[in-house]
C-alpha cells in the first residue's frame, strides 16, 4: 500500500508522454498564495480530493440506480431490452450503445440520491438570491438533496419516473412556437 505522498514523490509520468497528475498538481500548488510552506500537505489532499470525488461519487450513483431499478423492474427490461436491441449489451456505457432508458434512470437517480448533496460557495459579487441581498464574500451552501425534493419544482418529487427528465423531442425549426 502506498500513500498519497508516496504517490506523488514516486513522479510517474502520464501517458503518451504527457505530465502526470504529479505535475498538475505542482503546478495548481505554486499558484497558492502560501507556496512552498504548504505544497506538500496541498498535493496530498488535492490528489485524496480526487480520488474521493471520482470514485466515491461513482459508487454511490451506481449503488442507488441498483436499488432504484431491483424497485422498478420494469424499467430494468427496457434497459435489457434496448441493449439487446442495439446488439451491444457489453458496451452499455460506450456512446453506440448507451441505452436511453439507462441514461434516463441515472439522470433521475442522480436528482434523487446526488452524491453531492451539498457543496459550498463563496460569493464573487454582490447579488440577490430569492429576494435576500446577498454581500460579497459569505459561504453559500448550496443543497441539490433540498432542492431536488421541493414540491414547488417537481411534481411528485419522491417519485421515481425516469422520463420526468427526457429531452422533449426535437422541433422543426419552422414549427410555431407554443406562447409563453
Amino acid at each position: 500500500r502506498q500513500s498519497a505522498g508516496d504517490l506523488l514523490a514516486d513522479g510517474h509520468t502520464g501517458s503518451f508522454g504527457r505530465p502526470g497528475i504529479g505535475d498538475g498538481l505542482e503546478r495548481a500548488a505554486r499558484a497558492t498564495p502560501s507556496y512552498p510552506d504548504a505544497a506538500d500537505r496541498y498535493r496530498i489532499d488535492e490528489l485524496v480530493t480526487l480520488i474521493v470525488a471520482s470514485y466515491e461519487t461513482t459508487a454511490l450513483a451506481t449503488t442507488w440506480a441498483l436499488l432504484l431499478l431491483s424497485q422498478h423492474p420494469d424499467w430494468q427490461e427496457t434497459i435489457a431490452d434496448e441493449l439487446r436491441a442495439s446488439g451491444n449489451s457489453s458496451a452499455a456505457g460506450s456512446s453506440s450503445g448507451a441505452s436511453r432508458a439507462l441514461t434516463l434512470v441515472m439522470h433521475e437517480t442522480l436528482r434523487l440520491y446526488p452524491p453531492v448533496w451539498m457543496m459550498s460557495r463563496t460569493a464573487q459579487t454582490a447579488d440577490v438570491v430569492a429576494g435576500h441581498a446577498l454581500p460579497r464574500g459569505p459561504v453559500v451552501l448550496v443543497i441539490p438533496y433540498v432542492f431536488h425534493l421541493l414540491p414547488v419544482l417537481w411534481h411528485s418529487p419522491e417519485a421515481f419516473p425516469p422520463t420526468r427528465l427526457a429531452p422533449a423531442p426535437p422541433r422543426h425549426p419552422r414549427a410555431s412556437r407554443p406562447p409563453p
